[in-house]
């Protein structure tokens, strides 16, 4: 019998005590009670982005429904937009530019390298006709996590928004929504808000408020954020909201706020440093075992190997033999890399697990004996060696 590790960036495990709220009968939503839950959540999820400015929105949908909301609201045909682009979902950025009649600018960078602030303002100097910029908090697919502080600070010198992909970074990693000049950030629910997939938020700060209000052509309905953000004809529901979702966001946001972000973003800093140090080691004695992103996130490692391992077989050994599930690379990546998520509930026991098993499976799989070495290495970063 095995006991069923989750370690994927995204569903992520989702705390007793929220699995509870989805239990109940269904209640309607139109009442005061469920207003008052939507009301402590969004508050809270304020205190979560570290924004006082911004105003919350609850969507139903995934993360990329936050994407979606975050493009249509804002590009109309003829706008232009800045994509730093490099990674699954920082493609999927241009992607909802161009389908919205928008014209995407590509800032590209190699997989796994960050964008520099000099760079952005670079471009928005010699295009100064941008109306947003759209980067990635923590690009799932290449494991960087990117410079949010310093990209924002140019944007904030010009009249273009800096809109931020939060979903595999908010609620685990630091962020400054206010103090990094952030006007719109997309979450999903599935991540590091513990919450099962279905719910995706956006902060949105009064400039992109202003814009909105100001772009009166935007090809949005559902996903309106402005219908969303009138709380005196809405009360932040303006089409049927799913209330089992949103209590259990609820009760998930309420734990992280407990143990308060700071010390969430330094456990995962910890859990992160963890995982690092067993790559160092296994790298120590099989070559072509690395991390190569240029800043490794707090959120997940990506993690290369060399020919002599096979992922997919790899991720099925540890997920049938050790009941671990990790989950494999993307893109170009696709059969070089897997992943391992620490966001969440995941805790410092999961890594030793997770780092232990690896021992045992690389070991086998390459024939080069590491027993020992990943979880060696990881337990002595736990204790800051």
């Amino acid at each position: 019998m095995l006991n069923y590790r989750m370690l994927t960036p995204g569903p992520t495990p989702v705390p007793e005590s929220s699995l509870q709220k989805l239990g109940r009968q269904v209640r309607h939503h139109r009442t005061a009670d469920f207003t008052a839950v939507l009301e402590r959540v969004t508050q809270n999820l304020k205190q979560v982005f570290k924004t006082e400015r911004s105003s919350i929105a609850v969507l139903q949908g995934s993360g990329t429904s936050a994407m979606d909301a975050c493009v249509s609201n804002v590009i109309v045909p003829g706008d232009v937009a800045l994509v730093l682009y490099s990674g699954k979902f920082a493609e999927r950025w241009a992607d909802l530019v161009e389908r919205y009649g928008g014209t995407a600018i590509r800032y590209e960078v190699p997989w796994g390298e960050r964008f520099k602030p000099e760079k952005v303002k670079e471009y928005l100097d010699a295009n100064p006709q941008i109306k947003a910029v759209y980067g990635t908090l923590v690009e799932t697919s290449t494991g960087v996590q990117h410079d949010i502080a310093g990209i924002g600070q140019v944007v904030a010198q010009t009249n273009a928004l800096w809109v931020v992909d939060g979903i595999s970074g908010a609620g685990a990693v630091e962020l400054w929504t206010d103090d990094w000049h952030v006007d719109l950030l997309a979450v999903g629910s599935q991540k590091a808000l513990m919450t099962p997939p279905g719910l995706s938020v956006v902060a949105v700060s009064p400039k992109a408020k202003a814009v909105m209000e100001s772009t009166p052509n935007r090809r949005v309905f559902y996903l309106d954020l402005l219908k969303y953000l009138n709380w005196e004809k809405t009360q932040g529901a303006p089409f049927t909201p799913a209330r089992p979702l949103i209590e259990a966001m609820d009760e998930s946001v309420r734990i992280l706020l407990d143990e308060s972000m700071e010390t969430v973003w330094a456990e995962n800093v910890t859990k992160s440093q963890m995982v690092r140090a067993a790559v160092a080691a296994w790298g120590e004695r099989i070559p072509g075992i690395q991390i190569v992103a240029e800043r490794s996130a707090d959120a997940l490692t990506v993690i290369h190997v060399p020919d002599a391992v096979n992922v997919k077989e790899l991720l099925k050994e540890l997920e049938l033999s050790y009941g671990l599930k990790l989950a494999g690379a993307q893109g170009d990546w696709k059969g070089r890399a897997f992943r391992i998520s620490n966001m969440g509930m995941v805790d410092v026991t999961d890594i030793l697990a997770v780092v232990s098993a690896l021992d045992v499976v690389l070991s086998r799989q390459t024939g080069v004996d590491v027993l020992g070495a990943g979880s060696a290495a990881a337990q002595k970063a736990l204790m800051g060696k």
